[in-house]
């Protein structure tokens, strides 16, 4: 299934396109492309082979021989031609969250900037203030872009490479018959970024075989090191992924030591040390006369400090030990607590499926309900709905609803426009997101007046992904006040979305963390695009997890009926401002 590549051969021509300075129209057609097939469930080639590129929306004639020609040569001749004609190094000036595309160009091309190094110097002479439309306040913007560059230089988002180390832990698992295997370090603690992977096993006698199998697998691009309990490989991708064999008796303490965080292990060894004992990789023992009296499982190593087990997803020195010790740990929320999903969109907008497909995907999910919330008009080159085609919407919901037998809300996810104004909000609609998805470079002022004007309009519901942040380097956060945010959302009444989108997790755990003991209401809503898209659910969870978050602080883990009366409430709130 060659759909991803295909997806990054049309948003690279993209890139190259707005380069050169090509029309906004020829651009978001590229970019229009590659969102349907990001979303496609159906390999691309199967069309290809069919004839049916052109049935896509937004493939026309041009594009389809374009994917046509990637899918039978591995390559686009055009995409090379475009190659040729650009700099490699403004490309590299672009890794820098908020320089584009035109940015990079005319920095390469006034200032003669060749680099990322280049760039900070010429920020820091003061040189780039001078340029046209730029200024003090782009300069500073550009010298904090560097400074994340630098922060996330190594780390990749923990979505890029999950399904390949849980992927390595089953092969392995399966080859071996050891159960004992499992990730350690942020991957387990489920952090939203990841540097190198650790991947522990507990063997006696197994550890060569083990060994030899990982550094032969095919996800082995090159080996670094291989010792007798330690291999360090690097992956196609780039990642590093290290396994260590440990002792079967010392499995829980390595698992405890290797997840971290390291501020977290230094908590544990101070309350070791203050009851006269030793915490290491290898056990827990009495400083005295060096008996091991802990080491087999995590849970007995906590025990034997006085607590109970702490989740990985709180391990980050948070006052989790104190509470741990207070006996006053969160019961967080499980998968399993999740009775439907807000945010997601359908072929009504910008989704790749239809309304049915949705249900029917909740319902194979365990759900009894879920919140379709299109796109409102407003957003640009995403297709959005007005008032009108959201009436047909809700018309059809309904009937899907009768066949399907899941409940069916129809909201809307409106935008916030530069000026506050909020595109679209009914009555009538049952639940509404408002969100910002454009100028996401302005100043702290212009964000947080645009938050302001929005939210206490009454217009809108909750606010949906917001920092607007991409992971990845991909798009940073916006200057956004977040105490002030929560501190309205929390004056109106409105609720916060945790983002499950994996190159989002928008709020992150430390701010779910806020709002929770802000007493603010959230949610967790997929961003879905597709139906495949509804099992990012998992990421959200373990966000929210990692925010303290607990069943009765989420939305989604309403009963059907408990969603329905809380949705005739916030359509009523809206109809009174309205009135």
């Amino acid at each position: 299934m060659k759909n991803k590549e295909v997806v990054e051969m049309l948003r690279e021509i993209a890139e190259y396109l707005t380069i050169k300075g090509e029309s906004r129209f020829k651009i978001s057609a590229y970019e229009k492309a590659a969102h349907v097939i990001e979303n496609l469930t159906q390999p691309i080639e199967e069309l290809d082979a069919l004839g049916k590129l052109t049935q896509l929306p937004g493939v026309g004639k041009s594009i389809a021989e374009k994917i046509h020609e990637y899918l039978t040569t591995g390559k686009s001749s055009y995409l090379e031609e475009l190659k040729r004609e650009i700099p490699r190094e403004v490309f590299e000036l672009m890794e820098v969250p908020g320089i584009g595309p035109k940015l990079a160009m005319r920095l390469y091309t006034e200032l003669g900037i060749r680099s990322i190094d280049e760039l900070e110097e010429a920020a820091k002479q003061g040189r780039i203030r001078k340029m046209k439309r730029m200024g003090v306040k782009a300069e500073q913007k550009i010298l904090k872009g560097i400074q994340i560059y630098r922060m996330d230089a190594g780390r990749v988002p923990l979505f890029t490479i999950r399904p390949l180390v849980m992927e390595m832990v089953s092969y392995l698992k399966d080859k071996t018959g050891i159960e004992r295997i499992s990730p350690a370090g942020s991957f387990r603690r489920w952090r939203e970024d990841v540097g190198d992977v650790d991947i522990l096993v507990a063997t006696d006698s197994e550890g060569q075989k083990v060994i030899e199998l990982f550094a032969s697998a095919e996800w082995t691009k090159e080996v670094l090191w291989r010792g007798d309990t330690k291999c360090s490989i690097v992956t196609p991708t780039g990642v590093q992924v290290d396994l260590r064999v440990v002792p079967e008796d010392s499995w829980g303490a390595a698992l405890q030591y290797f997840t971290g965080s390291k501020a977290h292990n230094i908590r544990l060894r101070e309350i070791a040390i203050s009851k006269g004992l030793k915490l290491n990789e290898y056990g827990l023992y009495r400083e005295d006369t060096g008996q091991k009296i802990a080491g087999l499982t995590e849970e007995e190593i906590y025990e034997a400090l006085g607590m109970p087990w702490i989740p990985p997803e709180l391990r980050e020195d948070m006052g989790e030990v104190q509470a741990a010790l207070q006996g006053k740990l969160p019961n967080l929320i499980t998968e399993d607590d999740i009775r439907g999903d807000i945010h997601m969109h359908t072929n009504y907008s910008d989704g790749a499926d239809s309304i049915k497909a949705m249900a029917l995907k909740a319902k194979e999910l365990g759900y009894e309900w879920i919140v379709i919330t299109d796109h409102a008009i407003g957003l640009g080159v995403v297709g959005g709905i007005d008032y009108d085609t959201w009436k047909k919407e809700y018309e059809e919901a309904k009937q899907v609803e009768k066949e399907v037998g899941i409940r069916i809300f129809v909201g809307i996810e409106a935008n916030i426009m530069v000026d506050g104004e909020v595109m679209i909000s009914s009555p009538d609609m049952d639940f509404v997101i408002g969100s910002i998805h454009s100028g996401l470079d302005g100043s702290r002022e212009k964000i947080m007046a645009r938050y302001k004007k929005a939210i206490y309009s009454g217009l809108i519901d909750s606010i949906g992904h917001p920092t607007g942040r991409l992971l990845g380097g991909i798009r940073p956060p916006m200057d956004v006040d977040i105490d002030q945010l929560l501190s309205m959302a929390k004056d109106k009444g409105l609720f916060m979305e945790i983002n499950a989108y994996p190159n989002r997790l928008d709020l992150n755990g430390p701010n779910v963390f806020k709002a929770k003991n802000m007493g603010i209401k959230l949610y967790i809503g997929t961003d879905s695009h597709a139906t495949m898209q509804m099992e990012n659910m998992i990421y959200g969870v373990h966000t929210a997890r990692r925010g303290w978050a607990e069943k009765k602080d989420i939305l989604n883990t309403l009963s059907s009926d408990e969603m329905e009366e809380l949705i005739e409430k916030l359509k009523a709130r809206r109809k009174a401002i309205s009135v």
